[in-house]
């Protein structure tokens, strides 16, 4: 099977250390509050094309994404929908939830991948898993698969290596009409016109979980208000984040 396009995942901004300390101290407040490096600041940085203001956590470069998933799985692991620890398959790790996700949850071994990514453990295709059936208690993948041709066949290879009774959070942008794609375009340009990013190649819809649920996941959506008490909203800054996807085999 050929390799698919390379992930590439969009970060924050990266800092050298002491700039990065600077911003921190300098953004250092009580008014927001990031639950994956457990601190307070006054403000969040600004990032995306959209140029989204309070987006990135100062101090550890977490997303809204990543905050409201970090919100989730205690608040799911709390109601018993979610058993936490095992063995961790991260794809396309991003730093910022990496490491909480290992340390938080116990999970031992924590293992990444990504094509190229120097920061992922295993260099592998996410058509092509190098792992054996079952494998995994947990699967994290988000904001990867629009980012796949062939995505079908990443949804199938995620519930293949995943074991009987295992949890995923598979997250991906939606917007409120079907799913669009088109593989004649190619063009980055014309892509984050259409797509929302360059290097995506479709935008996914309402009908995402319909895709999951053809891989064999059972899937479950989550309002953020149905995880986050409303008065906590504010602070986290999760507003461009309206549901978390979690899958279940």
């Amino acid at each position: 099977m050929q390799p698919v396009e390379r992930i590439v995942i969009v970060k924050p901004p990266v800092f050298n250390a002491g700039l990065k300390a600077i911003r921190t101290l300098w953004l250092r407040g009580r008014k927001l509050y990031c639950p994956i490096c457990e601190k307070g600041c006054r403000a969040f940085l600004p990032t995306g094309t959209d140029r989204r203001l309070n987006a990135v956590c100062p101090g550890c470069g977490a997303f809204e994404r990543h905050r409201l998933l970090r919100i989730a799985i205690q608040k799911l692991a709390h109601k018993g929908l979610l058993k936490t620890g095992g063995r961790l398959l991260h794809v396309a790790p991003e730093a910022s939830i990496a490491n909480k996700l290992a340390t938080a949850a116990d999970y031992a071994p924590c293992i990444s991948i990504d094509l190229n990514s120097p920061e992922a453990s295993v260099s592998a295709d996410l058509t092509c898993l190098p792992f054996p059936d079952n494998s995994f208690d947990t699967v994290v993948c988000n904001h990867v698969l629009e980012h796949i041709p062939d995505d079908r066949t990443a949804m199938a290879e995620l519930y293949r290596v995943m074991k009987p009774g295992s949890w995923g959070s598979i997250q991906v942008p939606m917007s409120d009409k079907e799913t669009f794609e088109d593989a004649t375009i190619t063009d980055p340009a014309e892509r984050e016109r259409v797509f929302g990013q360059w290097d995506h190649v479709r935008l996914y819809g309402k009908d995402y979980p319909d895709r999951l649920s053809g891989a064999g996941f059972r899937v479950r959506l989550f309002e953020k208000e149905a995880l986050v008490d409303p008065g906590d909203l504010p602070s986290l800054s999760i507003d461009c984040e309206q549901e978390v996807v979690f899958v279940w085999k």
